[in-house]
């Protein structure tokens, strides 16, 4: 920390259209984010993952498409929720993905908000169940799950600047309680805040949601990303929302808009300093410290389902309801790439 300059703290700030800066000087790597929910689905060879490094000749193709939220949550499965995650995983290390913006756990309220398909329930213990699972197998593979949108973001029209009014037993019952269990049980690392307020309170720069509910009630310990991106916006909120506990803008700013707080503002620069160790943490416990060299060894191994099916595969027959197998050679996609990410 006592290695960034202000002008290199200035920029990890600024710096976060669905990314994190690298910074030379400490040597911290630029990192890609994907903004979901239903999967990594931009090509695998696009970013500076597996893929890209090791020449996979179908870097073109993408990850698949995995059902939506809602249904996940309909299986009451937790087993399920986790292997979701963990194939999501397995998709961001191939495609080089350090951070998912897709655990979306806002509330099922009406069947016109456009994106329900993007959250799990309209039951807060539901969705914080699952959702901490789909984390624990998303981050056990290297790529950050982003809670979001934090918090009363039930709609999708009107949604920017929207003041939200509720008391605070619903709030905390309904509205926060998956955020806490996700973020307590799945040890989710970053959030995403939302455009809305909180009666009269921009969320990004509400302390009371961000430093005293996420920071200290949900031991969050990674960045908090603002879900704006419009600067004419955010120019002026900025620092209002770092003061609060916002780390970075999902947006590219201009870094010196943090010129004249250099001098004479001591308190404001402790909190860009700390705004600015959550974005390096994040990035610590990432995938993207997974690094190559001439001392790495790569074992190629036969992926399970391959050995499973033996080559068998199931071609049509005449009759109805009739199926002949014939022995086959099956050739992955991908050969052994699930072992590969690990």
């Amino acid at each position: 920390m006592d290695e960034l300059s202000f002008e290199d703290t200035a920029k990890l700030l600024v710096t976060g259209l669905r990314k994190t800066t690298g910074i030379e000087s400490i040597a911290k790597p630029a990192t890609v984010d994907h903004n979901g929910p239903t999967g990594l689905v931009l090509p695998y060879g696009q970013s500076d993952g597996l893929a890209a490094r090791l020449g996979d000749p179908e870097g073109d193709y993408s990850p698949p498409y995995y059902p939506c939220l809602g249904i996940l949550a309909a299986t009451y499965s937790k087993s399920l929720a986790k292997k979701m995650g963990q194939m999501l995983g397995e998709d961001a290390l191939w495609a080089g993905y350090s951070g998912f913006y897709g655990v979306g756990v806002n509330t099922h309220r009406s069947a016109y908000d456009g994106r329900a398909f993007e959250y799990y329930s309209e039951d807060g213990t539901l969705a914080g169940r699952q959702a901490a699972q789909l984390t624990q197998g998303l981050q056990g593979k290297g790529c950050n799950a982003y809670l979001k949108h934090i918090a009363g973001y039930e709609q999708q029209n009107n949604r920017v600047g929207l003041s939200v009014w509720c008391n605070e037993q619903a709030y905390r019952e309904i509205y926060l309680r998956p955020f806490y269990l996700a973020s307590i049980e799945g040890e989710a690392m970053n959030a995403m805040t939302s455009y809305t307020r909180l009666g009269t309170t921009l969320c990004p720069a509400s302390s009371a949601l961000l430093e005293g509910f996420l920071r200290q009630e949900c031991q969050m310990k990674g960045l908090i990303v603002s879900d704006m991106w419009t600067g004419r916006y955010l120019n002026s909120q900025l620092p209002h929302c770092i003061k609060a506990g916002m780390s970075l803008t999902d947006s590219d700013l201009d870094p010196t808009l943090f010129d004249k707080y250099k001098e004479n503002h001591g308190g404001f620069a402790q909190k860009m300093r700390e705004a600015a160790k959550h974005i390096l943490y994040a990035t610590l416990h990432s995938n993207a410290m997974n690094g190559f060299n001439s001392d790495t060894v790569l074992r190629y191994i036969e992926p399970e389902w391959n050995a499973q099916f033996q080559g068998w595969t199931i071609f049509p027959w005449s009759g109805p309801k009739t199926v002949a197998f014939y022995r086959t050679q099956i050739q992955s996609p991908r050969p052994n790439q699930t072992h590969l990410r690990r």
